[in-house]
């Protein structure tokens, strides 16, 4: 809790218990044994020890003693009152206070764990998506594989049919010289076959013109 506000609350934790205390020390003076045995004495005790102290901040005079004079009875209750009083509003302040702290350091506890379950649960979901990145990356070399060995079987079928077509470009060719080389032959066999024939022709023309001259 930030000083101001602590000074805030004293403040109006003395105001409220003011008139309580003022009630509490009223019941005390009239009670003689606590009058006589507790609150005379107190009063008596802190006047000395004051006035003692006083001379010594006043003289410089470390331990030296003198003698107070004592204060009359009803100064002693009205001072053991007052101090009373303080006493009194100061312990209620206390509490207060002290409560205030404890559900402070409680809140804090439960902000402070539900942070840690927080940074818990992202810290999880961060484990999740290295998973998750780390099994697609295993995926996508995969992919990968698979791919470059698609690519290495295409490369393989293009070569498979360029020999294919090569070798079949040159069956056919050497067929269509051989087809060539036929029709050659056959067109000289037919040459050669018409040569004879006009020879044969020219024989019989002459032997017809024989036969008729004879």
């Amino acid at each position: 809790m930030p000083f101001p506000l602590i000074k805030l609350v004293y403040l109006f934790v003395k105001q409220v218990s003011k008139p309580l205390a003022t009630r509490v020390t009223g019941y005390m003076k009239e009670k003689p044994f606590i009058r006589s045995y507790i609150m005379i004495p107190l009063a008596q005790a802190y006047h000395r020890s004051e006035a003692n102290l006083k001379l010594m901040l006043l003289y410089n005079q470390k331990g030296h003693k003198v003698k107070v004079n004592p204060l009359s009875e009803e100064a002693a209750v009205n001072l053991a009152s007052d101090m009373m009083n303080d006493i009194f509003i100061f312990s209620i302040a206390f509490v207060v206070l002290y409560q205030e702290y404890v559900r402070s350091a409680k809140s804090s506890a439960a902000e402070k764990l539900q942070r840690e379950n927080e940074i818990l649960s992202i810290n999880n979901q961060l484990d999740d998506l290295v998973l998750i990145t780390e099994r697609h990356d295993a995926q996508l070399r995969e992919a990968d594989r698979e791919r470059h060995h698609l690519l290495t079987l295409v490369s393989d079928l293009q070569t498979w049919s360029s020999s294919c077509t090569k070798l079949i470009s040159e069956k056919q060719e050497s067929h269509l010289r051989e087809v060539f080389r036929r029709i050659k032959n056959l067109q000289a066999i037919q040459l050669t076959v018409h040569s004879k024939n006009s020879k044969v022709d020219h024989i019989n023309i002459a032997m017809d013109r024989k036969d008729k001259s004879n």
